[in-house]
């Protein structure tokens, strides 16, 4: 992970646990575990929404190269429809870009149409179908993927 917080880590992976349990239908798809574990990644990058009354959302990419991979983002849901997750989605689509990033993968359960439009609007086109890819329930995944152009 590239990016130094105050917060001590197994502090953010509780925060980044919560948010996640409540923004996701079926919980988290993450473990407090995981996340403190992908803190410790050198190629996850960070992208947090916050308040003084603490942590609104976050975007999670690991990149490799010039590629990067959305691997998690969730907003809390008391703050839906206050387009928090459009303006963190792009601001984090916009950094990446700016350290040399082409190309952004993603992958998104079929119902979540939620979602689905939030990385449509993102300039996110679908590129396959990864079948029952999730569990709990089991889904398929809708791979999506976004090119930066020279004008973006």
């Amino acid at each position: 992970m590239n990016q130094d917080f105050e917060t001590p880590q197994t502090d953010l992976a509780q925060k980044f646990w919560d948010i996640s349990e409540l923004a996701y239908d079926y919980g988290s798809p993450w473990t407090k575990a995981q996340f403190l574990a992908d803190l410790q990644n050198e190629r996850s990058f960070y992208f947090l929404t916050e308040t003084p009354k603490g942590l609104l959302g976050y975007v999670i990419f690991h990149q490799v190269l010039d590629e990067a991979e959305i691997i998690n983002i969730a907003v809390d849901p008391s703050v839906k429809g206050q387009k928090v997750a459009m303006e963190l989605f792009e601001k984090a689509l916009a950094t990446m870009a700016s350290q040399g990033v082409k190309s952004f993968f993603l992958e998104v359960r079929r119902t979540n149409q939620a979602a689905i439009g939030l990385y449509r609007k993102a300039g996110f086109q679908e590129i396959g179908i990864r079948k029952n890819y999730y569990h709990n329930p089991r889904e398929d995944g809708i791979m999506m993927q976004k090119i930066v152009n020279e004008v973006d």
